[in-house]
């Protein structure tokens, strides 16, 4: 911290100490209030007045610039202010926001109040296709729930056939989101409606949820998706080659990456585990087939555990991860067609 060095002020009555102690005092009750407030709800309104007016935009620019502010505490903007700088609703706080602010305080735009919180989008996406049988399903909220809040699979939930999926919900530690973890495989090839009800959520403000965007406190938010299928079709195939990226350098040799080939990995489809599996060779190279969605895209896992070079469970190895492949019709051929790189980090320490 840079220290100035400035000459000592001094009081000449102690009528003026206590005036000044009093000024201090009303500053600090007053950026406390600016802080805290979450009764105002009209966008732009940054330092509760009231109304929009330079001041605010001056709060907005010190905030877009990491600048401490001199009309309020420093830091940036507390949660119920950063969404009342949000001008645009995007999520973000930027310099479009601050154009919008501009123009409100031009009166070249109609005033708006912060509208209840909503879901902003989802993932996977509303009608979204190929979805991996793994995935878990995530809805993004406008504004962040109270912190008290609380989510089960009673209120956010899927349904295939009547049936609900073993799942569980989480909400992120910024209230920003809440995500439904399956704790199966979702069915191949099928198609999943998501329910989220939950009549009486409140917001980060202690306003009623607008589960369904339509402006009220009430209603269900609904979507869908379908998940990518699992049945082979002819003679489809996947080759590929499994490569680790191992660190090089040295005293002569400058800092980087160099590939090293990973035998004995296997590599199975999400869904079909037992029927669609195959290992690489010693040459390092895998052929998949025959493989499920010709025109499409299926999701498989690779496994480096059982590698030779793993030393799983005891030592380091090579963990698995997930992948996704798009298969093409197999050709009489008398060459291998060339392999398609995959590479991971080095292996991971476990003791």
């Amino acid at each position: 911290m840079k220290v100035l060095n400035r000459k000592p002020v001094k009081t000449k009555s102690p009528l003026r100490a206590c005036l000044r102690r009093a000024a201090a005092l009303l500053f600090i009750l007053q950026s406390s209030a600016f802080l805290l407030s979450a009764q105002n709800l009209h966008l732009g309104d940054l330092d509760d007045d009231g109304v929009v007016t330079v001041r605010d935009l001056a709060l907005l620019n010190d905030h877009i610039s990491g600048t401490p502010s001199l009309l309020a505490s420093p830091g940036p903007f507390d949660a119920s202010h950063a969404l009342l700088a949000d001008m645009n609703k995007d999520g973000a706080i930027n310099s479009a926001d601050r154009d919008e602010l501009i123009k409100e305080i031009l009166q070249s735009r109609t005033p708006e109040s912060l509208p209840l919180g909503t879901v902003r989008f989802t993932s996977p996406a509303s009608g979204e296709g190929d979805v991996a049988l793994t995935r878990e399903t995530i809805l993004h909220f406008t504004v962040p729930l109270s912190l008290t809040a609380t989510l089960d699979t009673t209120q956010f939930y899927a349904e295939f056939a009547g049936q609900r999926p073993l799942s569980r919900v989480e909400i992120s530690p910024d209230r920003k989101k809440a995500t439904l973890f399956y704790q199966q495989p979702l069915p191949a090839n099928s198609r999943l409606k998501i329910t989220f009800d939950a009549p009486a959520l409140t917001d980060l403000l202690g306003r009623p949820f607008d589960a369904d965007g339509d402006g009220t406190s009430d209603g269900i938010y609904r979507m869908s998706f379908d998940t990518s299928t699992t049945a082979p079709i002819g003679i489809t195939g996947v080759t590929g080659q499994i490569l680790a990226a191992a660190p090089v350098g040295s005293a002569t040799v400058p800092p980087g990456w160099v590939p090293v080939p990973v035998p004995g990995v296997t590599i199975t489809v999400d869904g079909a585990e037992e029927t669609l599996r195959t290992t690489n060779g010693p040459d390092h190279r895998f052929t998949l087939s025959p493989c499920p969605c010709p025109n499409g895209t299926f999701f498989v896992h690779i496994d480096g555990r059982t590698s030779p070079l793993s030393a799983w469970p005891a030592g380091d190895y090579y963990p698995p991860w997930g992948n996704n492949g798009k298969p093409s019709r197999a050709k009489p051929t008398t060459s291998s067609p060339a392999p398609s790189p995959i590479t991971r980090p080095t292996p991971v320490p476990e003791r």
